[in-house]
């Protein structure tokens, strides 16, 4: 299984819908990160969710279908945005 990669387009707009606030208080499921993942097929997105869990960068929640992301997801996914659109490519544009 591979990981989490910062520079593919698909990873970073899973991250940052997974990372919106509706997400962070009612947590996220296959069908409600669906409209912010426009051209996603349900199966795919239920793959990327598996692949985070199995990276524990996502928590279930028992008894549901939701996931929170875990204190180290959290920091992680906050670190790799903020490197990547702040440090890595404005130097790579310049």
């Amino acid at each position: 299984m591979r990981g989490v990669n910062f520079f593919r387009a698909d990873d970073l707009q899973f991250l940052r819908a997974l990372q919106r606030g509706e997400h962070q208080i009612q947590g996220a499921r296959n069908c409600t990160l669906q409209p912010h993942l426009p051209g996603w097929k349900p199966s795919r997105i239920g793959r990327t969710l598996r692949r985070f869990r199995v990276l524990n960068l996502i928590k279930p929640v028992t008894g549901t279908r939701k996931c929170y992301p875990t204190a180290c997801g959290e920091s992680l996914i906050i670190a790799g945005l903020q490197l990547t659109e702040r440090i890595i490519l404005p130097a790579f544009a310049a």
